[in-house]
């Protein structure tokens, strides 16, 4: 193997734009199984990675490279982008009154997680403070060029708005999460955690029709854990077990924003609610290099996961 001053790492820039390739394209595995020997002819005599290529390159088993490719679960990568792409919710409430005065609020999300706060004109002159704790769960099947996974959330908000008059209520909302994905059959997972401030407003014309919109965005960051485990037969009849885990911690950032139209008849004792509307959100993974690994740490382009 040709020996050469270079980074003792896999650069990976090339290989995790996979989400958004067509469906019969290379998986991020299966391109890093083709690119195995360019890569190892980079690597530096001594280094750890220079070990690793080695191990692929005296092993009598032809499908070694790919082994190895398949070993440093590449695909876990892609699902990176989702933690907490629905942590922040636009306010939602379905009030519960006493009297005739609301008292508290149900809010439930797309997920169907439930969130119990205040609400109501607590201070007066139209303005009210609201709180909320949430959680939910999201099971992901995976595709083929993206790990099956199961991702866990916590949220609490803390928000003030203000009934400008009988048409208009405006308001801020402080929001701060924890993600928790596990990764289907690997010891794979990420923990993230985020604060951000969430915008919004409410115009209504009358009973009926009603527009809410807002916009929002947070910042934080995430602690990843990625195994690498694969075992291959090399010389002398041994087999070469490598199982290790590679972490980072980059940085992350969301922006959110969306808007709804909604109509509320009332007919012979029935509510029929009527509504559309749109969620638009980005999410994005700084740039980070990976600790660890046992020579196979990997250095990850920033991505954008809209």
């Amino acid at each position: 193997m040709k020996a050469s001053r270079r980074i003792p790492w896999i650069a990976l820039t090339l290989l995790l734009a996979s989400t958004t390739l067509p469906a019969r394209a290379q998986t991020a595995t299966e391109a890093l199984g083709a690119l195995w020997d360019t890569i190892c002819a980079t690597s530096s005599e001594g280094t750890l990675l220079f070990q690793r290529c080695d191990e692929t390159v005296n092993s009598p088993d032809p499908l070694a490279n790919a082994i190895a490719a398949t070993g440093m679960h590449l695909e876990d990568i892609a699902g990176q982008g989702h933690a907490g792409s629905v942590s922040a919710q636009a306010p939602a409430p379905v009030q519960f009154e006493v009297g005739g005065v609301a008292t508290a609020s149900l809010s439930q999300d797309a997920l169907g997680r439930i969130g119990l706060g205040l609400a109501g004109d607590e201070f007066g002159g139209g303005w009210s403070l609201f709180a909320s704790a949430q959680t939910g769960r999201l099971d992901h099947s995976g595709t083929r060029f993206e790990s099956a996974f199961d991702s866990r959330n916590a949220a609490f908000t803390l928000g003030l708005d203000r009934r400008i008059n009988d048409r208009w209520v405006v308001g801020a909302a402080l929001n701060h999460a924890r993600d928790r994905i596990d990764y289907t059959g690997t010891v794979s997972r990420l923990d993230s955690r985020h604060t951000g401030l969430l915008l919004f407003a409410n115009r209504s014309w009358n009973d009926a029709w009603s527009f809410d919109a807002y916009l929002g965005g947070s910042r934080g960051s995430a602690d990843i854990l990625r195994e690498i485990r694969y075992a291959l037969p090399i010389a002398g009849n041994a087999i070469a077990i490598i199982n290790t885990n590679a972490t980072s911690s980059p940085d992350i950032s969301r922006q959110h924003a969306g808007a709804s139209l909604d109509w509320l008849g009332r007919r012979g004792g029935w509510d029929l609610d009527l509504g559309g509307g749109i969620d638009l959100s980005r999410n994005r993974v700084d740039e980070y290099v990976e600790s660890g690994g046992q020579g196979l740490a990997l250095r990850v382009a920033k991505r954008t996961v809209t």
